[in-house]
């Protein structure tokens, strides 16, 4: 659905089953931009148009033939820059192709056709986030991989428009949510999900990465985080971190699903 500021507005008949993922991105041909929708879905506005569709304002349009190449392809993440080799939209999710373009679980899509990201991800794919860390600006992907490009990348890896990297030996279990973060000590990369570990330190459930080593987020969460943003909130103390999950501690505070972080000391959303 669509909201106008006043009213919520209906989208030409939506989509027939789970959406995960929404972005803007380039819809090609001098078109205006569109927004792209992804999931589960197999239809749109009443039309077979499977896991992507483009939103031009008006109707719902496939996208380059889609994603498939598993028995239930699925997308799960969307984002999109013009940092890494012109303006494109990155999808990530559960699929083997990408149009007629093999692409293991992530491709990039220009506005007009598909691209593999080299030889893609081991598994799914489940959060992006465009960063850089000194070595100029990358989409750092999470999910649930343990090889990303035929290297090992335990979870997390860097994509630099060419090739990927590793961060150190990654985390020890799934990423659900990426976010950048000036937290006093310059931006930093945080991921969350469910985990103990990330780089072989203790990290329960949320880490800090900051172009070379892993450490958690003071005593993290006491269950899984799936999703990080970055707000201000104009109380005069900058813009937090906000850490939403199934989780009742954070940082030691209890705090019900949703706790943000200042970079020193936690806090809690009234009653959560």
């Amino acid at each position: 659905a669509m909201w106008d500021g006043r009213r919520w507005r209906e989208m030409a008949g939506g989509v027939d089953s789970t959406v995960f993922a929404l972005s803007s991105g380039p819809a090609g041909g001098g078109a205006p931009d569109s927004l792209y929708v992804g999931g589960g879905f197999l239809i749109a506005g009443g039309e077979s148009i499977p896991q992507l569709a483009r939103w031009d304002g008006g109707s719902w349009h496939a996208v380059g033939g889609g994603v498939g190449g598993v028995t239930s392809p699925f997308i799960t993440v969307l984002a999109r820059t013009n940092a890494l080799a012109g303006d494109a939209l990155y999808v990530g999710g559960s699929f083997l192709q990408a149009g007629s373009v093999a692409a293991s679980n992530v491709a990039r899509w220009d506005g007009a056709q598909w691209s593999a990201m080299g030889a893609g991800l081991s598994d799914r794919a489940q959060a992006f986030a465009v960063h850089d860390d000194g070595r100029g600006p990358a989409l750092y992907v999470g999910g649930r991989f343990l090889l990303a490009g035929g290297v090992s990348a335990a979870r997390v890896a860097r994509w630099d428009g060419a090739s990927w990297e590793p961060l150190a030996s990654g985390l020890s279990g799934t990423v659900n949510a990426l976010a950048v973060y000036d937290d006093g000590r310059g931006d930093a990369l945080y991921a969350g999900g469910s985990f103990s570990s990330a780089g072989g330190a203790p990290a329960s459930n949320l880490a800090r990465w900051d172009g070379s080593t892993w450490e958690g987020v003071g005593s993290g969460t006491d269950g899984q985080v799936f999703a990080l943003a970055v707000y201000d909130d104009r109380s005069g103390s900058g813009p937090g971190l906000y850490i939403g999950g199934r989780f009742d501690v954070g940082g030691g505070v209890i705090a019900s699903r949703i706790v943000r972080w200042d970079g020193v000391s936690w806090s809690t959303l009234d009653a959560g």
